[in-house]
């Protein structure tokens, strides 16, 4: 088994015993196709990579894999489909203990759980790198690459001189490198998306003894004629229950709650979407895509409005608590 290491400083991330994961196999067959590489990326920026060159070497690639995945946070681009079981079934295969993750955090679930809110419809982390503008670079362009598998090529032709005799194995290599790095970059597209969640509520504490500072949306989804949203709070509240003609709010722990009546119909004559019938106008509201009136405020049309949703949220919450 050949461990090719490397520091990547500027990929450091602030998410302690985490580790970035990404295999490359023979083939699908979790029985009969084998591991050939495996890369990871820790939260100081260290960089390794296995490459077993046989069978026999898959056994050691996947012990010294061990205590770097074992009770840890694996973050994958669609590992929890392949790379996971695909690792745990080796394990089991050889009849080697297999590892438990602590937690698993799949950016391509991520994406497709938060498809509704943000601006693109394909989801191959291609599409994703493309979307965000992250570069990869599979063809050796930039001179780091070659320098990093120059020492691995002398180890195996003794000539740095015939680095693409390789060729194949190489690109390999590369592809799932660039695959590493890449949905470790993907993590800040994440954090910025996270924060477009967060709603500013402050306005609101000390009433009722409440603090609803640093609220976060969690989740939300239509269901027949309500816009339901759940926020998680930053602490734990005691319970509230509020009703109206427009909104119901229910406050359990460090979750709120949130019903909104909305309305489905046309914005413009070839989009449907849905609407919040608001009984004040709001200039802030972005209405302008769909020539709406000031009180009809539309909420979704293949895609969520965050923008509005976040102000109808405030709106909700000063016709409860002012």
């Amino acid at each position: 088994m050949k461990i090719l290491k490397d520091s990547l400083k500027d990929l450091q991330f602030n998410d302690k015993n985490s580790i970035v994961l990404d295999i490359e196999t023979s083939g699908v067959s979790r029985i009969n196709s084998r591991i050939i590489v495996a890369s990871l990326l820790d939260e100081n920026g260290q960089f390794t990579q296995l490459i077993a060159n046989d069978p026999e070497e898959e056994i050691d690639l996947l012990d010294y894999l061990y205590p770097y995945i074992n009770n840890k946070k694996i973050i994958t681009y669609n590992g929890e489909n392949f790379d996971i079981p695909f690792l745990k079934s080796r394990y089991i295969y050889h009849k080697l203990e297999p590892f438990e993750e602590k937690e698993q955090f799949d950016l391509y679930r991520y994406f497709i759980k938060n498809r509704l809110i943000l601006d693109n419809n394909l989801f191959s982390l291609k599409d994703i790198e493309n979307h965000y503008s992250i570069d990869r670079f599979e063809n050796f362009e930039q001179d780091y690459d070659i320098e990093f598998y120059s020492d691995f090529i002398k180890n195996h032709i003794g000539n740095e001189s015939n680095f693409y005799l390789l060729e194949d194995l190489l690109l390999v290599l590369l592809h799932n490198k660039y695959d590493v790095i890449n949905t470790r970059k993907l993590l800040n597209v994440v954090d910025d998306i996270e924060k477009e969640k967060i709603i500013d509520l402050e306005n609101f504490n000390n009433k009722n003894r409440l603090s609803f500072e640093s609220s976060k949306i969690e989740d939300l989804y239509i269901d027949k004629d309500f816009l339901k949203i759940r926020l998680k709070l930053k602490d734990n509240i005691n319970d509230f229950f509020y009703l109206n003609n427009l909104y119901k709010l229910e406050i359990t722990g460090e979750y709120v709650h949130l019903d909104i009546s909305i309305r489905q119909g046309y914005l413009s004559p070839n989009q449907i979407g849905y609407v919040h019938i608001a009984e004040q106008i709001n200039e802030d509201f972005s209405n302008k895509k769909y020539n709406l009136p000031a009180n009809i405020i539309y909420i979704f049309d293949g895609r969520f409005n965050l923008d509005n949703i976040k102000l109808i949220i405030k709106m909700a919450f000063n016709s409860f608590f002012n």
